[in-house]
């Protein structure tokens, strides 16, 4: 399986997300609005799969103006923010602050819509010293999460720590 290793990961020169979204030390892949898209664009219809994602943990980066960044403590190894239509299926996600972060606002565009996480397996995340730390931090609307497997965090927390920040009766697991 592929592996996108966070740990001295570089980011393309190119990547321009909106101001004061913080997305490049949230995640090592981001779903997010780019700051030249109009502000109710929805990045969407995306699939992630057949990936091991990993490292955010006391790592750092190459920001896309190449200086040396570190991944912050809220951050995960994938990160959405106002996305709709995304599918997150067959991945290993581990040794991030948190494994999969949908984090949405109030206004619509900022609103995650319709997001599938299947056979995905997190494990190790979160930081060993540290009580906080998830393996699904999840907001939005319309999200399932079916077969996956949530194995215990790096704090050695005996739940497979799930967080559902979401409005009423929108998430389902399976």
């Amino acid at each position: 399986r592929p592996v996108i290793d966070g740990e001295r990961a570089t980011a393309a020169a190119s990547l321009n997300f909106e101001p004061y979204s913080y997305v490049p030390e949230k995640s090592v892949v981001a779903v997010a609005r780019q700051a030249n898209a109009p502000a109710a664009f929805k990045p969407g219809y995306v699939e992630i799969s057949g990936l091991e994602i990993r490292n955010t943990i006391d790592k750092s980066y190459t920001d896309s103006a190449g200086q040396t960044q570190a991944y912050w403590s809220s951050g995960g190894g994938i990160y959405l923010r106002g996305a709709e239509h995304v599918t997150i299926r067959d991945c290993e996600i581990h040794h991030a602050f948190s494994g999969l972060i949908a984090e949405s606002g109030s206004a619509e565009e900022l609103v995650n819509r319709d997001i599938l996480i299947e056979r995905c397996w997190f494990h190790d995340n979160a930081k060993s010293t540290s009580w906080a730390g998830w393996n699904l931090a999840l907001e939005g609307v319309g999200m399932t999460v079916q077969f996956c497997r949530l194995d215990p965090n790096a704090n050695r927390d005996k739940t497979a720590k799930a967080l559902g920040l979401t409005i009423p009766r929108s998430i389902l697991f399976r």
